[in-house]
């Protein structure tokens, strides 16, 4: 969750995690909708109604942190749903091998022949401002 400061630039305030119901498997994963639905709400008012979701974020073990169908799949849907109000939905992925790799990408939309585009984002870290 976080919010747009312009165009080009989100800044991330709050990474929810995957919620106690959640379902884990090595090739796919289904959050506790419930808690996240509880937990998007609740930062939303807690922040003054600044930070609003942004997208998804989960981990590719034993592989890249590119995008796979099904991460391009969840993007459309996110960006396609108005209740998400995420037209331009983020997508974190943490790829798990013999070292770790962050990278965060962008939902572009559709190319000419239909086949989502997505941008890679460039990704950098803040300390906390108190």
């Amino acid at each position: 969750m976080g919010y747009w400061s312009d165009p080009s630039t989100v800044v991330i305030t709050h990474v929810i995690g995957p919620g106690p119901n959640a379902m884990h498997s090595m090739h796919s994963f289904n959050p506790d909708v419930k808690y996240h639905d509880a937990e998007v709400e609740r930062i939303y008012f807690q922040s003054g109604r600044i930070s609003t979701y942004l997208g998804d974020w989960h981990t590719h073990p034993r592989g890249t942190a590119r995008t796979s169908q099904k991460d391009r799949k969840t993007l459309l849907a996110i960006a396609s749903a108005p209740e998400a109000r995420a037209p331009i939905p983020l997508m974190a992925i943490l790829a798990i091998n013999e070292d770790w790799k962050l990278a965060v990408w962008s939902w572009q939309g559709k190319d000419i022949l239909w086949k989502a585009r997505v941008a890679l984002c460039v990704v950098r870290h803040f300390d906390r401002i108190a």
